[in-house]
């Protein structure tokens, strides 16, 4: 979905994991039954990680080169259908991870300090973030 390497990336990792006693194998999404609870020990969630938003709150629209094709390059608007998609199928069991690098690239990042990104995490409700490189650039106060 997202392509591309540099300031303007946004990226997505979705990993369907099974906590348990047994090691559980990484599922294949595209013929998957979502499943139910069985007993105490086993339950299945959703997580998917998000990393080096770089404050590219738009995507822009790119040529390649090569094969002449169009792309989305980077852009929250093609990353919120598919966290809206990934809670209403998973509900509490959906957890979205952000491993940094959020604020610091984008112009509207920059002209906002960085709380257009933070603004975004809190009303798709991001579950948990580290602290990456670029969080401290526009200062301890934001």
């Amino acid at each position: 979905m997202f392509y591309g390497n540099g300031i303007y990336t946004t990226s997505c990792i979705l990993v369907i994991i099974g906590i348990s006693c047994e090691i559980e194998s990484i599922i294949n999404l595209s013929n998957y039954v979502y499943p139910e609870l069985i007993d105490n020990e086993v339950y299945n969630i959703a997580m998917m990680g998000t990393n080096d938003i770089h404050g590219s709150v738009f995507g822009l629209s790119l040529r390649h080169p090569l094969t002449n094709l169009t792309y989305t390059y980077g852009g929250l608007d093609n990353l919120v259908p598919f966290i809206k998609i990934m809670r209403n199928e998973w509900k509490e069991r959906f957890l979205w991870l952000d491993s940094g690098d959020q604020f610091q690239g984008g112009i509207e990042s920059i002209i906002s300090n960085g709380s257009i990104i933070t603004d975004f995490f809190n009303v798709m409700n991001l579950d948990g973030s580290t602290i990456g490189n670029h969080e401290f650039d526009f200062g301890k106060a934001f």
